[in-house]
């Protein structure tokens, strides 16, 4: 197995672990976005998602194609993109008031 591909399992190992050990309770935002763009709806769908990743064994990994590796990664990124706050994303409320 070449360097590169180790170096890919290793960061799909490391986006597998770190979705399954995210606290799902920082989806809603509620206290940050305000009531109108609380993401609390959110978090079911998003703990489905994380027990599916849960499914697949970070040691697994290395059994894999190249291929499958690659898209078990760029899949798990994704979801972190997804999961993770964007800092810009505030209520207009919230924007006012760092305005103030």
């Amino acid at each position: 197995m070449g360097g590169q591909m180790t170096e890919r399992i290793l960061e799909a190992q490391k986006a597998l672990e770190e979705i399954k050990s995210y606290n799902l309770a920082r989806v809603p935002r509620k206290e940050e976005l305000g009531q109108a763009f609380d993401f609390r709806d959110a978090v079911e769908p998003a703990r489905k998602i994380q027990a599916l990743f849960g499914r697949i064994p970070a040691e697994f990994l290395s059994e894999l194609s190249d291929n499958f590796v690659s898209t078990i990664y760029n899949q798990c990124m994704a979801y972190l993109n997804i999961l993770c706050p964007n800092p810009e994303f505030r209520s207009a409320e919230k924007r006012e008031s760092k305005r103030i």
